[in-house]
């Protein structure tokens, strides 16, 4: 494990204890990067955000550290999420976006078998970490590329940008809370 993903791995340890301990965590499929095969074999894996039917070198866009999905083959993907333990820029933030509104479904490789998953227009994505604001980062982050990501419109049947939640702060532990309770959210919800 990466000492840059310490803590996604946690905060992927947490949401799995709560969906093994919620009455509907079954319903979910649930994925993470950067945590310990040994420890959840099933859970940790690379998320490859692609093109296509089926995932390949030429059509592969990125990796996501989590995947929460309907429990099912090939099923909705609810939520994705990227998180930057290091201080980033809103350039960079902006990086982590684009690559998946090209996407159209995901794949993991879990247990030597690929499988897929498809990004909906109803997909929530969370890019969220830490951003010391020098030089107004948040400012720019909460006041003009959140705002402007509303009024966008993405491609027909993909990830819609007004689904996309920036959440950054100086330090990874509200973004972190936040995540945990859109998971918990959804959860309740279905």
């Amino acid at each position: 494990m990466a000492k840059q993903g310490i803590e996604t791995a946690k905060l992927g340890l947490r949401i799995r204890a709560f969906l093994n301990g919620h009455p509907k965590g079954r319903q979910f499929t649930f994925f993470y990067d950067h945590g310990d095969r040994k420890e959840c074999p099933d859970d940790v894996a690379e998320i490859k955000g692609f093109c296509g039917d089926r995932v390949s070198n030429v059509n592969r866009l990125t990796a996501i550290d989590f995947m929460l999905a309907d429990n099912e083959k090939d099923g909705n993907v609810r939520l994705l999420v990227e998180v930057e333990e290091r201080s980033v820029s809103p350039k960079k933030a902006l990086g982590d976006i684009l690559p998946l509104i090209f996407c159209d479904r995901c794949a993991v490789l879990c247990r030597r078998k690929q499988l897929y998953f498809q990004i909906t227009p109803s997909t929530t994505l969370i890019v969220a970490g830490a951003m010391p604001d020098k030089g107004k980062r948040l400012d720019k982050v909460n006041g003009v590329i959140q705002p402007k990501l509303a009024q966008m419109t993405g491609f027909p049947g993909r990830l819609q940008p007004k689904n996309i939640d920036l959440v950054f702060d100086n330090d990874l532990a509200g973004p972190l809370l936040y995540i945990e309770q859109v998971v918990h959210r959804i959860v309740e919800a279905a």
